[in-house]
């Protein structure tokens, strides 16, 4: 028997695996709100961040727990299909070909399950969106929405029921990008229609990624698809409840697959990102701050949204009007302290939520803290990303379930980029101002090391 010391350490891949797991168990455990188990789960999630940044070890990707796509199927079941028998046999059907996916040793069983677990997939959103109603505000703004811009009108000039508490209606707060892909949902008779082709474009995005960087390292692709089966259960919430966070899992995920070799097509992609959600915001910050290729990227992005996205209905709407409707609501809705953040946690107790100069404070530090860390890989680039945003969420007034899901699919895509060269991943000026400072204090033995 191999001792402690010989055996074989947990690998960059796992522990991001099992980061991913804790996430998506915060969010089965509570739906999104505040529950114990979910901010356990979220705690853990957070430890195997910080092992993750401080874990070097570059193992194969075919080492991942195999069983973590059928075990997050089995949640699915137990979450959201007690009582409906169809949907009960469609995900017990998912979690039977996840397992064979990963523990069959014969390929064409392998192929032919994952296909299967996929096509499963399907049915089962269309199960959930044919059986499971649902009546929150996102769905009415998203709707009515793209109602009004199909007779002529004005989306940002409409009102829309609201279901936030205090709340009773809402102008059209989400970026033109989601308006616009609505449409077509709305054409085909509900506005989750569309939400279900980008969540399928996004995790296809992802499994892609994943084949490359495993083919890249000459192992089977197969095993790249088995993880993407973690976030099945995910996307299928995000679909029912038309959350616009599909809008943002989509063109991040082609972003990262075409921009080596189409980097025009990738700009463009993430100028959509932008167009949709105020929330990749936080993802890109990390991104930003060491990778000067990124900087470039996310430059013309900005400016390719601003102009061909945001100024046409800047100019139909009013600036001011356009600017209170997709950030200056958010800013004036009451607090929400039933859902996945830290104040939630803070009122049970009885304590004050931190004010925004104490979120912006602790944001900053963050930013401060990643600056004496270095990014090796593209991987590292994301984990950093994902990081930043679970920080950024935690803080925040409110996080539901589709927040932590976002973070999800970052941190996903981060697993599925390990030992993925990023030549332009450089250190910050600021960083090498800190190794500077340290070699000043402790010496050239330091600065050797």
């Amino acid at each position: 028997m191999r001792s402690f010391r010989s055996a074989t350490p947990i690998g960059r891949g796992e522990v991001l695996v099992l980061a991913l797991f804790a996430l998506c168990l915060a969010d089965m455990a509570g739906g999104g709100y505040a529950t114990w188990p979910a901010f356990a789960a979220l705690a853990a999630s957070l430890v195997l961040f910080l092992v993750a940044m401080v874990q070097h070890e570059r193992l194969p990707w075919g080492s991942v727990p195999p069983l973590t796509g059928p075990a997050f199927a089995a949640l699915m079941v137990l979450r959201f299909g007690l009582g409906v028998p169809v949907v009960i046999w469609s995900a017990t059907a998912m979690a039977i070909l996840a397992a064979l996916a990963s523990l069959t040793s014969y390929p064409l069983i392998r192929y032919l399950s994952l296909a299967a677990l996929l096509l499963t997939w399907a049915v089962t959103v269309g199960l959930w969106l044919a059986i499971f109603p649902i009546h929150i505000d996102v769905l009415t703004v998203l709707h009515g929405g793209a109602m009004r811009l199909l007779h002529g009108l004005n989306p940002y000039t409409g009102s829309y029921r609201s279901t936030t508490p205090g709340v009773r209606t809402v102008p059209y707060d989400y970026g033109p990008v989601t308006v616009l892909l609505s449409v077509p949902g709305v054409l085909l008779g509900h506005v989750r229609y569309a939400n279900a082709v980008l969540g399928a474009a996004g995790l296809l995005a992802l499994s892609a990624l994943a084949s490359r960087a495993v083919e890249h390292r000459g192992l089977t692709s197969y095993r790249a698809l088995i993880p993407t089966t973690i976030c099945l259960p995910l996307m299928t919430l995000l679909i029912w409840s038309g959350w616009t966070d599909v809008y943002v899992v989509a063109p991040l995920g082609w972003w990262l697959l075409v921009r080596d070799r189409h980097p025009r097509v990738a700009i463009a992609f993430l100028a959509a990102a932008f167009g949709g959600t105020l929330l990749v915001a936080p993802f890109m910050v990390p991104l930003v701050l060491w990778s000067p290729r990124v900087r470039r990227e996310t430059v013309f992005a900005a400016a390719g949204a601003l102009l061909v996205l945001y100024c046409p209905f800047i100019l139909w709407t009013g600036a001011s009007r356009f600017l209170y409707d997709t950030v200056g609501v958010f800013i004036g809705l009451p607090a929400i302290p039933h859902s996945l953040a830290l104040q939630s946690l803070l009122v049970f107790f009885g304590l004050p939520g931190p004010n925004l100069v104490v979120t912006v404070v602790l944001l900053v530090a963050v930013c401060v803290a990643l600056t004496f860390w270095k990014p090796s890989d593209l991987s590292d680039l994301l984990l950093a990303s994902a990081a930043f945003g679970f920080v950024a969420f935690l803080v925040n007034r409110w996080a539901f379930f589709d927040y932590w899901a976002l973070v999800c699919y970052v941190l996903l895509a981060a697993a599925a980029t390990v030992g993925t060269s990023e030549p332009t991943a450089l250190p910050h000026p600021l960083a090498r101002g800190h190794e500077r400072l340290l070699s000043f204090a402790f010496g050239a033995e330091h600065d050797a090391s």
